[in-house]
């Protein structure tokens, strides 16, 4: 599947190539590329996929790759399991104010296989991955391998931001070329098993 130049305006529009509300949600082999949805409300975004109240798996081969948002990142993930396994590539993705790459909500996070984050910008926290919990704390599991090379925030976590996640545990590595931040804010247990941090 190759979704290109998807576009969304207006105060309530999510997803600017796929939105999907109450069905289990697959992704597979695909690339997102130049998609948007611009809003004006702080309770919408995802530039490619805006995922509510579903399980959301990301697997095979996939590209994100340019895609805007006003916010929450190029992949918004919010309410059920976020899985991503595979070879990922999430480059350029760019939002103006909290995630550039993937934004996860109020749901159980699993990053596994192969993932390269380069050059996503958030023009507040998060520059590649924003992890958000206010009610329902979650636990957060880093596989594989993974790469992060030049993502940026204006704010707080270039790389990633976890708020509240109630586990954050790296099993596989991470690895930066460039300044790697990690922001943990009131993160009950944090712990390495055998994880690398370059």
């Amino acid at each position: 599947m190759i979704l290109i130049n998807g576009y969304r305006s207006g105060s309530t529009n999510n997803g600017g190539a796929i939105y999907n509300t109450g069905n289990n949600l697959n992704i597979v082999n695909s690339t997102f590329e130049n998609n948007s949805v611009l809003v004006t409300s702080a309770h919408t975004g995802g530039g490619a996929i805006y995922n509510y109240g579903s399980n959301l798996i990301i697997s095979g081969y996939n590209v994100f790759i340019n895609n805007l948002a006003s916010t929450r990142g190029a992949v918004a993930n919010s309410g059920e399991n976020f899985t991503i396994n595979g070879f990922n590539i999430f480059m350029n993705n760019s939002v103006n104010s909290v995630v550039g790459a993937i934004w996860n909500n109020e749901s159980f996070f699993s990053l596994n296989g192969f993932n390269n984050f380069t050059d996503n910008y958030a023009g507040q926290y998060g520059g590649a991955i924003y992890l958000g919990y206010n009610n329902t704390l979650r636990n957060i599991l880093i596989n594989g391998s993974n790469n992060f090379v030049n993502n940026s925030a204006l704010a707080l976590g270039g790389a990633i931001m976890n708020v509240r996640g109630i586990n954050f545990v790296i099993n596989g590595s991470i690895n930066s070329f460039t300044t790697l931040e990690i922001i943990l804010v009131m993160v009950l247990h944090y712990k390495t098993k055998m994880g690398l941090i370059f």
